[in-house]
């Protein structure tokens, strides 16, 4: 998943950074050499399920992360921090079947190594509101587990 994840951050930045053509920017992506992350068949058709998830879901996905983010203008959300935004954004509204955290805590490995110092705090602010406010159930399961874990600690320490 991490190569996917990867390889659709690096498609969408290419494209953000050049041009704006997703297409064409994904399948020049798959002729370089060498090969940005390793080639196979099932890797470049899940990345094209990614990037035809995002740009079909654009404008919601934009929103979301605007609303999200304090209403920041995305020009001034750095290239790569918008294109991890953009992917997590995406899994966290349209592919539920991964739990929140995990991509929150994927995007923000990423940002930290794709990014600035300062990204990963970013990157993982504006996701967790984004989790908070589209995954209510799921957030609130989770910090009550977290917060029983919390009295637990407690209780045996005493």
């Amino acid at each position: 998943m991490h190569d996917i994840r990867i390889a659709t951050i690096e498609i969408l930045y290419a494209a953000d950074v050049s041009d704006g053509d997703y297409k064409r920017t994904f399948e020049a992506y798959w002729g370089m050499s060498p090969a940005p992350v390793p080639v196979s068949k099932k890797l470049a058709d899940q990345v094209e399920i990614f990037v035809d998830g995002i740009l079909n879901h654009m404008e919601e996905i934009d929103t979301t992360i605007r609303s999200a983010s304090d209403n920041w203008d995305l020009t001034r959300i750095a290239k790569v921090d918008l294109g991890i935004l953009r992917l997590a954004a995406y899994e966290v509204l349209f592919r539920r079947q991964t739990p929140v955290r995990v991509i929150i805590d994927e995007a923000v490995e990423i940002a930290k190594e794709y990014s600035t110092s300062k990204s990963s705090a970013f990157v993982n602010g504006v996701l967790d509101r984004m989790g908070r406010e589209s995954r209510k159930e799921e957030m609130k399961i989770k910090q009550e587990a977290k917060d029983n874990g919390r009295d637990n600690e407690r209780t045996s320490k005493t």
